[in-house]
Protein backbone atom coordinates (compact mmCIF):
# COMPACT_ATOMS: atom_id res chain seq x y z
CA UNK A 1 0.00 0.00 0.00
CA UNK A 2 1.24 3.40 -1.05
CA UNK A 3 1.83 6.00 1.68
CA UNK A 4 1.47 9.38 1.26
CA UNK A 5 1.40 12.41 3.67
CA UNK A 6 -2.35 13.64 4.67
CA UNK A 7 -2.06 16.72 4.12
CA UNK A 8 -1.94 15.96 0.11
CA UNK A 9 -5.12 15.50 0.46
CA UNK A 10 -6.21 18.70 2.28
CA UNK A 11 -5.78 22.39 0.62
CA UNK A 12 22.54 25.82 25.78
CA UNK A 13 21.73 28.68 28.21
CA UNK A 14 24.25 31.37 26.86
CA UNK A 15 27.11 32.18 29.81
CA UNK A 16 27.92 35.53 31.55
CA UNK A 17 30.03 37.96 29.12
CA UNK A 18 33.36 38.07 29.32
CA UNK A 19 34.72 40.79 31.04
CA UNK A 20 36.82 42.95 27.96
CA UNK A 21 40.76 44.17 29.04
CA UNK A 22 41.07 47.55 28.11
CA UNK A 23 44.67 48.75 27.16
CA UNK A 24 44.77 52.47 26.87
CA UNK A 25 48.01 55.05 26.55
CA UNK A 26 45.69 57.31 28.76
CA UNK A 27 46.48 58.39 32.28
CA UNK A 28 46.05 55.45 34.83
CA UNK A 29 43.18 57.38 36.05
CA UNK A 30 41.15 57.49 32.95
CA UNK A 31 42.62 53.84 32.26
CA UNK A 32 40.72 52.43 35.74
CA UNK A 33 37.59 53.86 34.96
CA UNK A 34 37.15 53.16 31.89
CA UNK A 35 37.91 48.98 33.42
CA UNK A 36 35.33 50.17 36.04
CA UNK A 37 32.47 51.31 33.52
CA UNK A 38 33.61 48.08 31.47
CA UNK A 39 33.31 45.51 34.00
CA UNK A 40 29.95 47.01 35.04
CA UNK A 41 28.55 46.01 31.58
CA UNK A 42 29.92 42.75 31.48
CA UNK A 43 28.04 41.84 34.67
CA UNK A 44 25.01 43.05 33.48
CA UNK A 45 22.65 39.73 34.86
CA UNK A 46 20.12 40.50 32.52
CA UNK A 47 20.78 38.34 29.62
CA UNK A 48 22.28 35.41 31.35
CA UNK A 49 18.62 35.68 33.57
CA UNK A 50 16.74 35.72 30.77
CA UNK A 51 18.41 33.18 28.99
CA UNK A 52 18.19 31.02 32.17
CA UNK A 53 13.72 31.85 32.63
CA UNK A 54 13.28 30.79 28.87
CA UNK A 55 15.20 27.26 29.39
CA UNK A 56 13.28 26.73 32.15
CA UNK A 57 9.91 27.19 30.45
CA UNK A 58 10.70 25.25 27.56
CA UNK A 59 12.12 22.62 30.07
CA UNK A 60 8.32 22.95 31.94
CA UNK A 61 6.67 23.04 28.50
CA UNK A 62 8.78 19.50 27.20
CA UNK A 63 7.78 18.01 30.81
CA UNK A 64 4.23 18.60 30.69
CA UNK A 65 3.25 17.42 27.05
CA UNK A 66 5.50 14.14 27.26
CA UNK A 67 3.24 13.68 30.41
CA UNK A 68 0.03 14.34 28.06
CA UNK A 69 1.29 12.24 25.28
CA UNK A 70 1.36 9.29 27.05
CA UNK A 71 5.03 7.27 27.39
CA UNK A 72 4.94 5.60 23.74
CA UNK A 73 4.15 9.06 21.55
CA UNK A 74 6.55 10.79 24.30
CA UNK A 75 9.06 8.85 23.10
CA UNK A 76 9.05 9.16 19.65
CA UNK A 77 7.63 12.71 19.15
CA UNK A 78 10.78 14.11 21.69
CA UNK A 79 12.91 15.43 18.77
CA UNK A 80 10.04 16.91 17.51
CA UNK A 81 8.73 18.66 21.08
CA UNK A 82 12.54 19.83 21.44
CA UNK A 83 12.39 22.04 18.48
CA UNK A 84 11.54 25.98 18.94
CA UNK A 85 8.31 26.44 16.58
CA UNK A 86 6.61 23.76 18.73
CA UNK A 87 8.21 26.10 21.62
CA UNK A 88 6.77 29.06 20.76
CA UNK A 89 3.69 27.16 19.70
CA UNK A 90 2.69 25.96 22.95
CA UNK A 91 3.41 29.19 24.53
CA UNK A 92 0.91 30.98 21.86
CA UNK A 93 -1.99 28.39 23.32
CA UNK A 94 -0.68 29.35 26.70
CA UNK A 95 -1.73 32.75 26.19
CA UNK A 96 -4.32 32.51 24.55
CA UNK A 97 -6.01 30.75 27.36
CA UNK A 98 -4.72 33.08 29.79
CA UNK A 99 -7.36 35.96 28.23
CA UNK A 100 -9.50 33.67 26.39
CA UNK A 101 -11.42 30.69 26.17
CA UNK A 102 -10.07 27.81 24.02
CA UNK A 103 -10.71 24.25 23.32
CA UNK A 104 -10.07 21.62 23.81
CA UNK A 105 -9.45 21.63 27.70
CA UNK A 106 -4.90 21.66 28.01
CA UNK A 107 -5.40 17.91 29.52
CA UNK A 108 -6.97 16.53 26.64
CA UNK A 109 -5.49 18.23 23.71
CA UNK A 110 -3.67 14.77 22.85
CA UNK A 111 -6.32 12.91 23.89
CA UNK A 112 -5.64 10.86 21.14
CA UNK A 113 -1.88 10.00 21.53
CA UNK A 114 -3.16 8.75 25.02
CA UNK A 115 -5.99 6.66 24.06
CA UNK A 116 -3.80 5.08 21.06
CA UNK A 117 -0.20 4.43 21.25
CA UNK A 118 1.77 4.08 18.38
CA UNK A 119 1.79 -0.17 18.66
CA UNK A 120 -1.89 0.10 18.53
CA UNK A 121 -2.56 2.61 15.68
CA UNK A 122 -4.56 0.13 13.01
CA UNK A 123 -6.99 3.30 11.26
CA UNK A 124 -6.53 6.94 11.42
CA UNK A 125 -9.20 9.71 10.66
CA UNK A 126 -8.19 12.74 9.95
CA UNK A 127 -10.02 15.98 10.47
CA UNK A 128 -9.38 19.52 10.29
CA UNK A 129 -10.03 21.45 13.12
CA UNK A 130 -11.91 20.75 16.92
CA UNK A 131 -15.13 22.07 17.85
CA UNK A 132 -14.95 25.31 18.41
CA UNK A 133 -18.22 25.62 21.20
CA UNK A 134 -18.32 25.09 24.38
CA UNK A 135 -18.38 21.56 25.76
CA UNK A 136 -17.62 19.84 22.26
CA UNK A 137 -14.12 19.03 21.59
CA UNK A 138 -12.61 16.43 23.19
CA UNK A 139 -9.17 15.95 21.64
CA UNK A 140 -10.49 13.36 19.40
CA UNK A 141 -11.63 14.27 15.81
CA UNK A 142 -15.29 14.28 15.08
CA UNK A 143 -15.77 12.97 18.54
CA UNK A 144 -18.28 14.86 21.17
CA UNK A 145 -18.71 14.30 25.04
CA UNK A 146 -21.76 12.35 26.02
CA UNK A 147 -24.41 14.25 26.98
CA UNK A 148 -23.68 16.87 23.96
CA UNK A 149 -25.97 17.65 20.85
CA UNK A 150 -24.29 15.52 17.99
CA UNK A 151 -22.81 17.78 15.65
CA UNK A 152 -23.75 17.74 11.72
CA UNK A 153 -20.10 16.42 10.64
CA UNK A 154 -20.75 13.19 13.11
CA UNK A 155 -24.75 12.86 12.38
CA UNK A 156 -23.00 12.60 8.79
CA UNK A 157 -20.39 9.82 9.72
CA UNK A 158 -23.62 7.83 11.74
CA UNK A 159 -25.44 7.98 8.44
CA UNK A 160 -22.59 6.41 6.12
CA UNK A 161 -22.10 4.00 9.07
CA UNK A 162 -25.74 3.01 9.05
CA UNK A 163 -26.02 3.39 13.00
CA UNK A 164 -28.15 5.48 15.16
CA UNK A 165 -26.43 6.38 18.20
CA UNK A 166 -27.77 8.86 21.00
CA UNK A 167 -24.16 10.02 21.72
CA UNK A 168 -21.26 10.99 19.79
CA UNK A 169 -18.11 9.30 22.12
CA UNK A 170 -15.69 8.02 19.70
CA UNK A 171 -13.53 6.86 22.49
CA UNK A 172 -15.02 3.22 22.15
CA UNK A 173 -13.38 3.48 18.30
CA UNK A 174 -9.88 5.13 19.94
CA UNK A 175 -10.11 1.91 22.13
CA UNK A 176 -9.79 -0.28 19.41
CA UNK A 177 -6.84 1.22 17.59
CA UNK A 178 -8.43 4.54 15.85
CA UNK A 179 -6.88 6.93 15.81
CA UNK A 180 -8.91 10.31 15.49
CA UNK A 181 -6.52 13.73 14.46
CA UNK A 182 -7.18 16.77 13.62
CA UNK A 183 -4.24 18.34 11.94
CA UNK A 184 -5.03 22.05 14.38
CA UNK A 185 -5.05 20.43 17.55
CA UNK A 186 -6.81 23.76 19.07
CA UNK A 187 -8.88 26.60 18.75
CA UNK A 188 -9.97 29.75 20.27
CA UNK A 189 -14.17 29.92 21.34
CA UNK A 190 -16.53 30.74 18.33
CA UNK A 191 -13.39 31.01 16.31
CA UNK A 192 -12.88 28.20 14.12
CA UNK A 193 -9.41 27.78 12.66
CA UNK A 194 -8.05 30.40 15.15
CA UNK A 195 -5.02 28.73 15.65
CA UNK A 196 -4.32 27.63 12.04
CA UNK A 197 -1.33 29.36 11.67
CA UNK A 198 0.07 28.59 14.78
CA UNK A 199 2.40 25.82 13.31
CA UNK A 200 -0.33 22.74 14.64
CA UNK A 201 0.14 21.66 11.00
CA UNK A 202 3.86 21.17 10.90
CA UNK A 203 3.99 18.71 14.20
CA UNK A 204 0.46 17.04 12.90
CA UNK A 205 2.37 16.04 9.65
CA UNK A 206 5.17 14.26 10.89
CA UNK A 207 2.98 12.32 12.97
CA UNK A 208 1.81 10.97 10.02
CA UNK A 209 5.58 10.51 9.13
CA UNK A 210 5.87 8.23 12.00
CA UNK A 211 2.77 6.32 11.47
CA UNK A 212 3.81 5.56 8.25
CA UNK A 213 7.22 4.66 8.95
CA UNK A 214 6.72 3.07 12.35
CA UNK A 215 3.26 0.85 11.83
CA UNK A 216 2.51 -1.49 8.80
CA UNK A 217 -1.24 -2.07 7.33
CA UNK A 218 -2.68 0.89 8.78
CA UNK A 219 -6.06 2.60 7.13
CA UNK A 220 -5.91 6.11 6.14
CA UNK A 221 -10.01 7.28 5.98
CA UNK A 222 -10.70 10.36 4.07
CA UNK A 223 -14.55 10.84 3.67
CA UNK A 224 -15.99 8.92 1.11
CA UNK A 225 -18.49 6.15 -0.43
CA UNK A 226 -18.42 3.32 1.99
CA UNK A 227 -15.01 3.76 3.23
CA UNK A 228 -16.10 2.18 6.61
CA UNK A 229 -17.14 -1.11 5.18
CA UNK A 230 -13.86 -0.86 2.73
CA UNK A 231 -11.66 -0.30 5.70
CA UNK A 232 -12.97 -3.54 7.04
CA UNK A 233 -12.47 -5.25 4.71
CA UNK A 234 -8.94 -4.21 4.13
CA UNK A 235 -8.03 -5.09 7.61
CA UNK A 236 -9.28 -8.61 7.21
CA UNK A 237 -7.74 -8.79 4.06
CA UNK A 238 -4.42 -8.11 6.28
CA UNK A 239 -5.21 -10.47 9.08
CA UNK A 240 -6.25 -8.12 11.94
CA UNK A 241 -9.42 -7.76 13.65
CA UNK A 242 -12.17 -5.35 12.19
CA UNK A 243 -13.55 -2.28 13.68
CA UNK A 244 -16.50 -2.50 15.19
CA UNK A 245 -18.43 0.84 14.38
CA UNK A 246 -21.41 0.74 16.36
CA UNK A 247 -20.64 2.47 19.69
CA UNK A 248 -22.19 0.96 22.88
CA UNK A 249 -25.05 2.69 24.62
Amino acid sequence: MSKRLITEFFGTAKGCPKKRLIHTTESPVLSNKATVSSLKDAETPGKPAEDTQQSLQESSTLSLVKELLGTEWGSYLDEEIRKPYFHRLWLRVSKDRASKKVYPPEHLVFNAFKLVPVSKVKVVIVGQDPYHQPRQAMGLSFSVPRGVPLPPSLRNIFKEIGIDSHHGDLTYWAQQGVFMLNTVLTVIDSEAFSHKEYGWNVFTDRVIQLINQHCNNVVFLLWGCDHFNKCNEYLKETKQNPIDWKLPP
